[in-house]
Order: C-alpha cells, then structure tokens, then sequence
C-alpha cells in the first residue's frame, strides 16, 4: 500500500474513533433494563444547560445542570414566593468506559450515577447508581432551566 493510502486511512479511523468516543455506549450493567446501552462519552456536554426531570414512588426532581457545575433545584420556578429555585449542591462527571455523574448535596449527601439511554426512545435515560441507590427510569433531559412536565 501506498504511504498516501496509510496516511488516509490512518487519518480516517483515528476521526471515527474520536467521533465515536464522543457518544460511545456499551450494555448496562447490573440493574439496566434490558434494551439500554450506558452512555460512556462525555457526559458534560451531555447534561450542562440541561434540566434533569426523574421520579421515583416517593420523589420527584427537576435539577438544572448548570455549566458553572452548580445543581439547581427548579422546584416551583424562580418566581415563586413560597418554594422558589435554588441550589442544592454541585455536579460532576467521569468520562470513558466507566463514566459517571456525581451530585454532591449541601449538607453533604453524594450520589453517583450510571447513565444509561434507553433503545425504545431517544429522549428516555435510567440512572443506576453505584452506591445502592434505587435505579430511576423514564427519567428525561430538558433544554434550559425549565420545569418538568
């Protein structure tokens, strides 16, 4: 093979694989659903700016990941006299194969979590946390600091 042809090709995967890495998923590990792939790329990009809107049977959060990495609780909006927006702790990510985000509460309660997305919609992920939390489903990421639905 010619050395323009190495170069080529070598020019070619070493783009494919950095575009790759960017959204690069593997199974779900213990705990995943079947159909879900974890999200092992960079997951800052994935979550800054972004509310993240997930319920379980006794919880419901709505926390805008703001790009300075402060999390905000949207509870009833910034305008609100009676539950207004506020931060509740910071956050935090990992990227590569083992990729996580952290939040850190005031108070000192730390979670990290596991971010899957589901294969049945594009706009649906599970977090599965890696200190035995419960697993949250159906949990969905919205542009801006915004209320969940």
């Amino acid at each position: 093979m010619k050395r323009s042809t190495l170069c080529q090709l070598g020019a070619g995967l070493l783009a494919y694989l950095l575009v790759g890495q960017a959204w690069a998923q593997t199974q779900c590990p213990a705990g995943g659903i079947v159909g879900t792939t974890r999200v092992t790329g960079d997951l800052a990009a994935l979550l800054s700016g972004k509310t993240m809107c997930a319920r379980n049977a006794n919880h419901r959060w709505q926390e805008f990941h703001k790009s300075d990495r402060d999390l905000i609780d949207y509870k009833m909006g910034p305008n609100h006299a009676m539950d207004p927006t506020e931060k509740v702790g910071t956050w935090s990510t990992v990227n590569g194969s083992n990729a996580t985000v952290t939040h850190n509460y005031l108070g000192g309660t730390t979670y990290t979590w596991q971010v899957c997305k589901t294969s049945s919609s594009p706009d649906l992920y599970m977090l599965i946390s890696t200190q035995g939390a419960p697993t949250l489903t159906n949990v969905t990421l919205l542009n801006g600091q915004v209320p969940c639905p």
